[in-house]
C-alpha cells in the first residue's frame, strides 16, 4: 500500500492526507460478517487499504458512479441483508449501478476485482486490487479530465490485442499496472491511453486517449491509425478521412 500512496501522491496534491481509514473496529466486524455468510477473511491488501482509506478514498473515485460507496460502514449496514456472491468480498455499495467486489476467481491466487450485482458477478474489471489501485489514479489524475479523447470499436467482439499490438507501433510505453482487461500506456510527449474491454460477449473495445497539452498533429495521427483498425471517435473526428463512430456504425448495419 505504501508505493500505491507515493504513486497516487505524485498525481494528487496532499492525498494522503485527505483519505479517511476505517476503524479497527468496524474491520473486525467486517472481517467476521464475510466469514460467517461466505466462509472467507478479508485479505491483507484490503485489509491494509481499509486501515488507510477505508471511509474516504477522495479525491480518488473507485467507480464512475456518483452514488457508489467504498466507505466500510455504508458496507457493513448494506450488505447485512443483501445477497453476497460466492467467493467474493464486496467492497463498494449503494450504487445505481454495480457495486465493486473481490472474487477469489482461482483458489489460492490472488483475487481479482469485478461487479456484481443481486448475488450474481457481471464483469471483471481487474486481475488484481492492486492494479485497479493505479489504474483508477492514471486514469483520473494523470491528465484533466477535459483533454480526453474517447473512442470505440465497432465490431463487438474481443479487439483489444489488435489495439494493442497498434499503439505499441504508435510508441506507446505499457504501464506496469496494465492487465487482461485494461491496458495503460504513455508516449514520451506526455500522452497516455487506457484501452478497455471487458470478456463479457457484446461489448466493443474502448480507447481513451489523455494530454495535457493539445498536440493536435500527433492526436490527429494516433485517431487515423486507429480508425484502420476500426476504432472510432465518438465525438468530432480530428481529420476529414476519420468519422465518427455513430457515423460508421450507422454506415455498417446498413451496408
Amino acid at each position: 500500500m505504501d508505493d500505491f500512496l507515493k504513486y497516487a501522491e505524485t498525481f494528487i496534491d496532499n492525498f494522503q492526507n485527505q483519505i479517511i481509514g476505517a476503524s479497527k473496529e468496524n474491520i473486525i466486524i467486517y472481517d467476521k460478517m464475510i466469514n460467517e455468510r461466505i466462509g472467507l477473511r478479508l485479505p491483507d491488501e484490503y485489509l491494509e487499504f481499509l486501515t488507510v482509506m477505508g471511509c474516504s478514498t477522495l479525491p480518488l473515485k473507485l467507480t464512475s458512479d456518483d452514488y457508489e460507496d467504498t466507505d466500510l460502514r455504508e458496507i457493513i449496514t448494506y450488505y447485512k441483508d443483501e445477497p453476497i456472491p460466492k467467493n467474493c468480498i464486496p467492497i463498494s455499495a449503494c450504487g445505481d449501478s454495480l457495486d465493486l467486489g473481490m472474487e477469489f476467481y482461482i483458489k489460492g491466487e490472488e483475487p481479482r476485482i469485478v461487479k456484481h450485482d443481486y448475488g450474481e458477478i457481471n464483469t471483471v474489471e481487474s486481475d488484481s486490487f492492486i492494479k485497479f489501485l493505479h489504474r483508477r489514479v492514471f486514469i483520473q489524475f494523470v491528465t484533466p479530465v477535459k483533454n480526453r479523447r474517447l473512442y470505440k470499436s465497432i465490431k463487438f467482439h474481443y479487439t483489444k490485442p489488435i489495439v494493442e499490438r497498434k499503439i505499441t507501433e504508435l510508441g506507446f510505453k505499457k504501464e506496469w499496472f496494465s492487465d487482461s482487461i485494461y491496458y495503460c500506456g504513455k508516449m514520451d510527449d506526455g500522452i497516455g491511453v487506457a484501452i478497455y474491454q471487458n470478456y463479457k460477449k457484446g461489448t466493443s473495445a474502448e480507447v481513451i486517449l489523455m494530454y495535457k497539452k493539445p498536440n493536435y498533429s500527433t492526436l490527429a495521427k494516433i485517431e487515423k491509425e486507429l480508425f484502420e483498425i476500426d476504432i472510432c471517435p465518438t465525438g468530432e473526428p480530428l481529420s476529414s478521412s476519420v468519422v465518427d463512430y455513430n457515423t460508421k456504425l450507422r454506415k455498417l448495419k446498413e451496408g
